[in-house]
């Protein structure tokens, strides 16, 4: 089974990327990309991290045509974070700070220009607030930094740009469609028996208590709170001249530039990921000029911050929790590398060196994913051929 929900997962990421870039190289990289982030739930079969990786993968799916059908989507995003709450309430909670703020910034002028700054504070605050608690134990305030500078760098780039042709917001269908699953779930396991006080326990009392039970932090250099720093500073300097406004070779670069580092920082394991959440805000930006561009533009709005704040997932326990912390980077990252493309693609006149090497680009970031692959496989091999066989009727079959 554990196969099985690795698996759908992995075709749920490349189809979610078909959609927004319209590149099949770039799907069929995410999709081994996935594959390559989730390995660790050999390590933990049948746990809930699948499943979640499922849901938070379809969530990038629905909202690449968010703008399609408005109302069904925003039920669909709205049933998925229902679920996510369910089944993990941290994640659910997380992925519901996202839609908040993309909700937010989807408003009409007027409540964009309240909302907008008060929601992109809260969520800056919230890696803080949430593990305020343990900032005495190793690292856990250098993490909960960087989340908090890359949530608000994103914040400062959607508020600087100004508001798109975004979909509308449709807050009723998105409240329906959480509100109607959960309590149909609830509905069911009261039917069959279960009380709604061991739920409760389970669901809250347990994970707001967990983090002064069990802790394993995550190993953060200071530099990466620094080029945190430093990416947030950027936006600033750069929001005042308007971020669209970037020429299109530099801007094109950068993004190109960008969108590869995520790429390999998410393939390498462990923390490394952690350097791909200062780029996020640049696939909030929709490249100048591109009216083609095949990427939502509520994609922009969610996916970036999704990415960002559930990136927390990392803590208290920063175990198997990584690959579900980094896994909704695979989709920003693909539409941060296809942005700058078509930005170099589009020049004009076309200047052909840089066309050259954004060439160079698609199938340099696919062979890495496919290196990183059989990488990941013969380590694998090498790993069960060194274990000491345990002598037990079937135990060669695991």
């Amino acid at each position: 089974m554990t196969l099985v929900v690795w698996l759908i997962a992995t075709v749920v990421s490349g189809l979610a990327a078909l959609r927004l870039t319209r590149k099949l190289w770039i799907a069929l990289g995410a999709q081994m990309a996935t594959f390559i982030v989730l390995v660790p739930l050999t390590i933990e079969p049948m746990s809930t991290y699948g499943l979640s990786s499922v849901l938070l993968l379809s969530l990038a799916g629905v909202a690449a045509v968010r703008s399609s059908w408005p109302r069904a989507t925003a039920a669909f995003i709205g049933a998925i974070v229902g679920a996510l709450f369910l089944i993990k309430v941290n994640v659910g909670g997380f992925a519901a700070i996202a839609v908040a703020f993309a909700w937010a910034a989807s408003l009409p002028r007027r409540q964009r220009r309240l909302l907008l700054p008060l929601v992109a504070l809260l969520m800056a605050a919230f890696p803080l607030v949430l593990t305020a608690g343990a900032f005495s134990r190793d690292s856990v305030l250098e993490f909960a930094s960087v989340v908090g500078l890359a949530a608000a760098a994103i914040g400062v780039s959607t508020i600087a740009t100004r508001a798109g042709p975004a979909p509308p917001h449709a807050a009723t269908w998105l409240s329906a469609g959480g509100v109607v699953l959960v309590l149909g779930c609830i509905g069911v396991a009261l039917a069959g028996g279960s009380r709604l006080e061991d739920g409760w326990t389970a669901l809250l009392l347990f994970a707001f208590k967990f983090p002064g039970v069990f802790t394993l932090p995550v190993k953060v250099n200071p530099v990466v709170d620094v080029f945190a720093a430093l990416s947030l500073v950027a936006v600033v300097i750069l929001g005042r001249r308007r971020l669209t406004g970037v020429p299109s070779v530099p801007g094109g670069m950068v993004r190109i530039a960008a969108g590869f580092l995520m790429w390999v920082s998410i393939l390498l394991p462990g923390p490394i990921f952690l350097l791909a959440l200062p780029l996020a805000w640049l696939a909030t930006q929709h490249p100048k000029g591109d009216d083609e561009n095949p990427t939502d533009p509520y994609a922009r709005l969610l996916l970036p911050a999704l990415a960002v704040v559930e990136s927390l997932q990392a803590y208290p326990v920063a175990g198997t929790q990584l690959a579900l912390a980094a896994v909704g980077l695979i989709p920003v990252a693909a539409i941060t590398l296809n942005d700058g493309l078509r930005q170099i693609r589009r020049l004009d006149p076309p200047r052909m060196r840089w066309v050259k090497v954004a060439a160079w680009i698609a199938p340099a970031t696919l062979l890495t994913t496919i290196g990183m692959l059989e990488l990941n496989g013969l380590l694998a091999l090498v790993w069960f051929s060194g274990g000491v066989p345990l002598g037990l009727p079937g135990a060669e079959s695991i």
